[in-house]
């Protein structure tokens, strides 16, 4: 999956266009009591930071406020 995102913002760039991409940041909550649960927790922040590092501009959107990152 990492892959795919690397691939898509990478053709993304080059043609010179804009993508927006909306996620979840799930690692915020509490600890899932599960263990498949966890992995998903886990990936997503992998996933989400992989896509950040690759980005021009990070937003986190908290109950409507646009915070700036990067």
């Amino acid at each position: 999956i990492k892959k795919e995102f690397y691939n898509l913002i990478i053709s993304v760039k080059e043609e010179n266009k804009n993508i927006i991409l909306v996620t979840n940041e799930v690692g915020y909550s509490i600890v899932p009591a599960y263990k498949l649960g966890r992995i998903f927790r886990d990936f997503q922040g992998i996933i989400n930071k992989f896509i950040a590092s690759l980005s021009d501009e990070v937003y986190l959107v908290t109950c409507g406020i646009p915070l700036k990152i990067r």
